[in-house]
């Protein structure tokens, strides 16, 4: 009933199936997980590499380090479920004969049975009879002493000799002895009762020993007992095969829970260590690019003109000569006269006829309104109309 309860043998191998699926889903869970960690990690090794002691992280293996622990010992553990799950298959395969009878029905169980031939049964033996009998018997020879015995002890609840005692006893100047003799007699016919079944009782254990040899040397001529015997001891191997086989995948079904949870909870800290982590690189990037400076220009060179041979310089475009008709007289005053020294008389060196420097002079610049207006700013001087020269004919 137990057996069919739970499902039977079909019922087990279901669960066992389950159990390996089970199994098979943690360790691909355990390798994403691990893939995970090396990408993490591949990641934060290259830019070490790439920019050296600038790159101002903690490596990603010395946060991963617990990660890498819990994940490495939870593998182990699935290595070691998968073992077990293997060692549970040979098992059921061992014993799927015998556990497929525990699916029958008790009328077929019983059918399935293996029996002696007919008029040889041992059911029909006369020492089978006689043994059914002696065990009634026994059955009402206990029955009888024990209702004795549960009678008498009903009696001694209600019988209260404490009263004789204290007054009709050694108390009151009396004798205590026919007190308890008198008490005593009430219970003479429990005890002949409980006496007589004692007595029965042993003869008919001796008369059960002598059947049951009887039946023993019956039993052993009978050829099916070795068959029938078989059969219930395969019964009892697919019983316990049953039951060891249901604790142990009720046991693995209770770890791939635990371990599937486990699991998740690892693969949610690692996406999120790894998350963050990239939000870090990002910045770290950010602020190294800012302080590099720019790269030096570099100007390209069309690919028609080779390096090697410079680009041609810059080329004026001719003027065309003029001839100047310009002409100087021959008298002409010179283009540029100097501006007259105040103090000095023109034609006159300021310098003294003796050699001699002339003495120092004060020099009073007159007024803006006291100045001749005969005087002109400086300027060059004014060229006569008609004079000029005219360049020679190339």
């Amino acid at each position: 009933a137990r057996v069919h309860g739970s499902g039977g043998a079909a019922a087990l191998g279901e669960m066992l199936a389950n159990v390996k699926q089970k199994t098979k889903d943690l360790d691909s869970l355990a390798m994403s997980i691990d893939a995970l960690l090396e990408v993490e990690e591949g990641a934060d090794a290259q830019l070490h590499q790439q920019h050296g002691e600038r790159w101002a992280c903690v490596r990603s293996s010395a946060l991963t380090a617990d990660a890498r622990r819990e994940l490495a010992q939870t593998r182990e553990e699935i290595a070691q479920a998968e073992a077990a799950n293997e060692a549970l298959s040979t098992h059921h395969a061992d014993h799927e004969d015998c556990l497929s009878l525990l699916d029958l029905d008790a009328g077929a169980l019983a059918g399935r049975v293996p029996q002696a031939e007919e008029g040889s049964r041992l059911a029909d033996l006369e020492c089978v009879g006689d043994i059914r009998t002696l065990l009634a018997s026994l059955s009402s020879c206990s029955e009888t002493r024990t209702a004795a015995i549960a009678e008498a002890r009903a009696l001694a609840e209600r019988d209260d000799i404490t009263a004789q005692l204290v007054y009709r006893g050694e108390a009151a100047g009396g004798s205590n002895e026919p007190i308890f003799e008198r008490a005593l007699s009430r219970y003479e016919k429990f005890r002949e009762r409980v006496s007589q079944a004692a007595q029965l009782q042993e003869e008919l254990l001796v008369a059960l020993k002598t059947s049951n040899e009887t039946f023993a040397d019956a039993r052993d001529s009978d050829p099916s007992v070795p068959a029938r015997e078989a059969f219930f001891a395969k019964i009892d191997r697919a019983l316990r095969a049953h039951t060891e086989l249901e604790s142990q995948l009720l046991q693995g079904l209770e770890y791939c829970g635990a371990a599937d949870e486990r699991l998740q909870a690892l693969q949610q800290t690692v996406v999120s260590l790894a998350g963050a982590r990239a939000v870090e690189r990002d910045q770290l990037l950010q602020s190294l690019q800012q302080e590099e400076p720019p790269p030096p220009f570099t100007p390209s060179v069309p690919p028609s003109v080779p390096p090697s041979v410079p680009p041609p310089a810059f080329e004026a475009p001719p003027v065309p000569a003029v001839p100047l008709a310009v002409t100087v007289p021959e008298h002409a005053p010179p283009l540029y006269q100097p501006p007259p020294v105040l103090g000095v008389s023109p034609g006159k060196s300021s310098i003294h006829p003796a050699g001699e420097p002339s003495p120092r002079k004060t020099v009073q610049w007159p007024d803006k309104a006291h100045q001749p207006q005969s005087q002109p700013p400086y300027g060059p001087p004014p060229v006569p109309v008609g004079a000029g020269w005219s360049a020679p004919p190339p």
